[in-house]
């Protein structure tokens, strides 16, 4: 029963956001991308079921045809072989019933997209399908918003929740791409589940809860994060934030004083990468027949692919990033800048303020230097969350190849977190000056 309660809120928020996030006027969309992604689900799907590929295409370097059945049909034709599938499936699920019976892997050849003709034949027929994905994405999105107030709430109670809530909902590329049909909020709402979960499961993940529960909280951890990755492959800095938590754990000590064993720890972490990496495996079928082989494969393709997205955005006037210094700067910019939860939704200037106050409070916090608004926000559970932070930020700002507003979602979750933690610690300041009301 208290579990119930516990969780009636955060499902009436989620109702809310959801809510929220379909009344939202949508801007106009490419429905090319969507179609794409919504085809590459079925035919996942279809596949799984036993069914034959949709046609076989051959190689566009060597002429030869692959023997490999995720390398033929539509998965040849599109984004399907080189993406895990978790998504797919998810999709799929959703898609499949309103799909056409037949899909044409001529059809979904990448950047023809200069034949209005034959667009309307690919993406006429699949419009169903995407309207059913755009609603799952924008499940996707009130989950996000949930867990982002879940998040603040155990960093400085319900104030910083709530404004947590509202800053992701009102976001103007949140509101623009919570209908579009592509997987990037399915996978943040996994990215944003780890740390919660290791919030939630800090007493059992330091043992203190007896070793079999430590190694059920680390395996629940590590499917989470091998989800994530499921989902797309820089979901990946959810494993890297889970295996970066281990020496911090590690290190602290708890009230009494006392550090975790370090040998029970260590076997659960590594029980809960193997199955991390498991889950990403079930869920990759391209990897099935040659894992190491495939695994190149995918990451050469990824890095000549994006070299030639670089390409054609410079071509088209965006910014593309190539050295290390660029990509940070463009990070930073967009971060401080057009991103910057408070500027974005309002106008106001002043975001790298806002941000770095709410990294001071939170160093001040995990320093054990400034009391929390929440009992749940003690030292070592800011400690995780600004490991999180700072996994995300670089993670990010080392993969970062161009331009794209997607490519910003995880960077939009961290300011809205930081501000939302200002926003808690300024009203309880509030609370505290004025003292009890006088008798």
């Amino acid at each position: 029963m208290k579990i119930l309660r516990g969780l009636l809120l955060p499902l009436v928020l989620f109702g809310l956001a959801f809510g929220a996030t379909e009344l939202l006027e949508r801007p106009p969309l490419d429905m090319t991308d969507q179609a794409e992604w919504a085809t590459i689900s079925v035919v996942h799907l279809r596949q799984l079921e036993g069914k034959a590929p949709s046609g076989t295409v051959k190689d566009r370097k060597s002429g030869d045809l692959h023997e490999d059945p995720w390398r033929q049909g539509v998965q040849a034709t599109t984004f399907g072989w080189p993406n895990p599938g978790f998504h797919k499936l998810v999709w799929g699920l959703v898609c499949e019933p309103l799909a056409p019976e037949r899909i044409l892997p001529a059809v979904f050849l990448r950047y023809h997209q200069g034949d209005p003709a034959r667009n309307q034949r690919a993406v006429m027929p699949l419009v169903p399908a995407i309207e059913r994905a755009q609603v799952v994405v924008a499940l996707a999105s009130a989950a996000c918003a949930v867990l982002l107030y879940l998040l603040a709430r155990r960093l400085g109670g319900q104030v910083a929740g709530g404004v947590a809530l509202l800053l992701w909902v009102a976001h103007p590329l949140v509101r623009t791409w919570s209908h579009q049909a592509r997987p990037d909020f399915g996978m943040l709402a996994l990215f944003l589940a780890v740390p919660l979960s290791v919030l939630v499961l800090l007493p059992c993940l330091r043992g203190e809860r007896g070793t079999w529960r430590q190694l059920a909280a680390w395996c629940g951890a590590g499917l989470l994060a091998g989800l994530c990755a499921a989902t797309k492959l820089n979901g990946a800095l959810a494993g890297i934030f889970l295996a970066a938590s281990v020496p911090l754990l590690l290190l602290t000590r708890d009230g009494q004083g006392a550090r975790p064993r370090p040998g029970p720890l260590v076997a659960g972490a590594v029980a809960g990468g193997l199955l991390s990496a498991s889950t990403l495996f079930a869920l990759f079928p391209y990897l099935w027949s040659a894992p190491l082989e495939h695994l190149r494969e995918v990451l050469d393709f990824w890095s000549e692919h994006m070299a030639f997205q670089q390409e054609r955005w410079e071509a088209a006037g965006g910014t593309a990033t190539r050295t290390l210094s660029e990509k940070v700067g463009l990070l930073g910019s967009r971060w401080v800048g057009r991103d910057e939860p408070l500027r974005a939704i309002s106008g106001l200037p002043g975001g790298l303020l806002f941000l770095l106050a709410g990294l001071v409070l939170l160093g001040l916090r995990a320093a054990g230097r400034l009391e929390s608004g929440s009992p749940e926000g003690r030292p070592l559970a800011v400690r995780v969350v600004l490991l999180w932070i700072a996994v995300t930020l670089v993670g990010t700002a080392l993969w970062l190849p161009l331009e794209w507003d997607r490519y910003f979602f995880p960077a939009v979750a961290v300011g809205v977190l930081l501000e939302a933690g200002v926003a808690g610690w300024a009203v309880r300041a509030l609370k505290q000056n004025r003292g009890p009301a006088p008798e």
